[in-house]
């Protein structure tokens, strides 16, 4: 009985050790599936993270694509228009070059002309005069004078002298031994009421060609032109000459500085420029000797200008010979010294003013 029981008791604890092993055993199986389901987890969210961070870079990348893309048609377009703008750049440059040779050989073949007597022509058209006269200030009603000729002559001392003001009064055009004008400038004269002066720049300097003075400074508006010279009647005066004479604009010959060519003059014949000793500038050889540099001056300028006009084809007309102190004098009615042409040109301007000049 006893064995039985014994028997009976191994075999229970057998079997509950079979079922405590199969248990255990159940238990980690579970906590490995569960540890495999817990990674299999974490694997598939890491592949979704993989996935998303994969998707956004391929994004960012087609954006960066399509912005580089972008920028080259961008950069394509402004390579073409800088090509384009370039081209018309070059095109124009191009044509400038032409109508820059082709004004210079029309200046070319102008001067050639000019050389072999031959002016070139110029005609002002009624749009031209109207436009520069509103230029220049034109006033209706008034006479215009532009005292014009080559650098150096004078010009803005005599417009001083006609203005009844010396060079260093104040509102005086401004004078100087090189050319100071750079500009055509315009004075209104209060000493003769209705005339105005123009200091025109000078010719024969690098900014300002010989024949086409005239067209260039417009001098076609003016009412009338006093040609200034100094030692020489050149061909530029001429040449201001012979247009005015086409547009039937009254000219006045002026040679300026007598007093200084006659003091040279009298230099030249041993006689001191300035002498400081009264009597011996009152004495009767130096006023002999004045009179005859007065009277060579007077000559070899009226000769110079008559040939050089019959020469050039054109009318013989007048020569003033002037100094600017005794013009001025002649323009204030103050007493007039060794005066030579002062008073017939201030009396010829005033009749030009007037409107009692004739050609």
């Amino acid at each position: 009985m006893f064995g039985f029981l014994a028997v009976a008791l191994v075999g229970g604890i057998v079997e509950r050790d079979k079922r405590d092993r199969a248990r255990r055993r159940a238990q980690r199986e579970a906590e490995e599936a569960r540890q495999r389901a817990v990674e299999a987890e974490a694997q598939r969210v890491r592949a979704a993270h993989a996935a998303a961070e994969a998707e956004r870079q391929a994004r960012e990348a087609a954006e960066a694509q399509r912005r580089a893309a972008q920028q080259a048609e961008q950069e394509r377009r402004r390579a073409e228009a800088e090509a384009e703008r370039r081209r018309h750049a070059d095109e124009e440059a191009a044509a400038a070059q032409r109508a820059w040779e082709a004004a210079e050989e029309a200046r070319k073949q102008a001067d050639e002309l000019w050389r072999s007597g031959i002016p070139p022509e110029f005609v002002p058209t009624r749009e031209e005069i109207d436009r520069m006269r509103a230029k220049h200030s034109y006033v209706q009603g008034l006479r215009h004078f532009a005292i014009v000729g080559l650098s150096g002559t004078g010009k803005s001392s005599l417009i001083n002298a006609f203005r009844g003001l010396a060079n260093y009064d104040p509102g005086a055009a401004t004078t100087g031994v090189n050319e100071t004008t750079t500009d055509t400038t315009r004075y209104p004269d209060s000493s003769h009421g209705q005339c105005v002066w123009y200091d025109v720049p000078g010719a024969g300097t690098l900014t300002v060609s010989e024949w086409q003075y005239f067209k260039d400074r417009a001098l076609y508006v003016f009412d009338a032109l006093i040609v200034v010279f100094g030692d020489r009647f050149t061909m530029t005066d001429i040449a201001i000459l012979k247009t005015c004479k086409a547009c039937k604009i009254p000219t006045l010959i002026v040679r300026s500085k007598s007093d200084q060519y006659t003091r040279s003059i009298r230099h030249d014949a041993g006689y001191e420029t300035d002498p400081d000793d009264y009597s011996t500038r009152f004495s009767t050889p130096f006023l002999h000797a004045e009179e005859q540099a007065r009277a060579l001056l007077i000559q070899k300028t009226r000769e110079a200008v008559r040939d050089n006009l019959a020469q050039a084809g054109l009318p013989q007309q007048r020569v003033y010979i002037v100094s600017k102190a005794t013009m001025l004098q002649q323009v204030k009615n103050e007493t007039v010294g060794a005066r030579i042409d002062e008073f017939e040109l201030h009396r010829d301007v005033l009749e030009i003013t007037n409107g009692t000049y004739r050609i």
